[in-house]
């Protein structure tokens, strides 16, 4: 059975919250921690920061939200700048798992070591055509957006299209 999440008044008497500039200091010595008035928590291997509080592992921009909202967000909290090291209450949004993808940067992988291989979000080498594809998904569904001579007019054609339907992040994060 999952733990469930802390209470506003535990979170208050364990931290001091700074939505400012998105920081947890304890206010209790904890056994482990580095003290009272210290950062609460460690970035994990993904970059979120994960503080521990009572034997669950909470996400801090979660905590951060809450403590400003007076609730757990439902879905997704997508940091604005990219950096999810940022907790920043002026840098967090709630949203869905769909809007959330709106804004995903490309992986390395898709492009390092792989021959014809695009460094930019929504193209793809089609080696039939001989040609590169773009495609957003967006509504739940993959669109076709065209072939192309280069990648490069591909990927201006996903981002006239990403401005349209991706309403809740219209342009390519950096």
């Amino acid at each position: 059975m999952a733990k469930a999440n802390p209470t506003a008044s535990r979170l208050r008497e364990l931290f001091d919250i700074d939505t400012e500039n998105g920081t947890l200091r304890w206010r209790v010595y904890r056994r482990g921690s580095s003290g009272i008035g210290n950062v609460a928590g460690c970035a994990g291997k993904n970059g979120y920061r994960y503080v521990g509080i009572d034997g669950k592992l909470c996400l801090e921009h979660r905590i951060i939200f809450f403590y400003a909202n007076g609730r757990w967000p439902v879905g997704d909290i997508d940091h604005i700048d990219g950096n999810p090291l940022n907790n920043a209450l002026s840098n967090i949004r709630e949203c869905s798992r769909a809007e959330n993808m709106q804004n995903m940067r490309v992986r390395t992988k898709n492009h390092l070591g792989q021959p014809k291989s695009s460094k930019f979000p929504g193209v793809t080498w089609c080696g039939k055509k001989g040609q590169w594809r773009a495609q957003i998904r967006a509504g739940g569904k993959h669109r076709h957006l065209g072939y192309f001579e280069t990648e490069e007019l591909a990927h201006a054609r996903y981002i006239s299209v990403k401005a349209s339907v991706h309403l809740f992040q219209p342009t390519q994060r950096q």
